[in-house]
């Protein structure tokens, strides 16, 4: 999704140049390429550095080809940001796509983000929509269903 992401950040900065910021966040990857010039890093955070992040953006890009489960768009979500994400199967577990985010795919990622800079009552929906979303998959909610799982057997 590296690519992806660094062409979606390229054609918004060509769009929008700074009436956009656009940021990353964790390792640096030696020979894996740096995110590109424009793009502000927030190096490796702590858990409660990316909720802190998370809550002060307003989307965030999940350019994932493949997850199992997708936390870090459920983690965004839960954090009030609009989700914009790839049809990577794991967010199908509590993205819906035109309910509480914009899950695409990999090819529409760019035009999916763009729409939500330039609808702000769509991008709105999707920030107060996510955190309820999101409340599904709480610990404690897991925690009680795996039980429920365990004691059936």
């Amino acid at each position: 999704g590296a690519e992806l992401l660094r062409k979606v950040y390229n054609d918004l900065h060509a769009e929008f140049g700074t009436r956009v910021s656009l940021e990353v966040f964790g390792w640096r990857a030696p020979g894996k390429g740096e995110p590109p010039p424009f793009t502000v890093h927030h190096g490796a955070l702590t858990p409660a550095e990316v909720a802190r992040l998370m809550a002060e953006v307003d989307i965030v890009v999940e350019p994932s080809l493949y997850q199992g489960f997708g936390l870090p768009g459920l983690e965004a979500m839960a954090c009030g940001a609009a989700l914009a994400s790839t049809t990577c199967l794991g967010v199908n577990e509590y993205a819906v796509h035109g309910e509480n985010a914009l899950v695409v795919p990999h090819g529409e990622l760019g035009s999916a983000v763009r729409r939500l800079i330039l609808e702000p009552g769509l991008r709105k929906q999707f920030q107060d929509a996510g955190p309820e979303s999101a409340a599904r998959f709480a610990w404690p909610v897991i925690v009680q269903k795996w039980a429920e799982f365990l004691g059936q057997l």
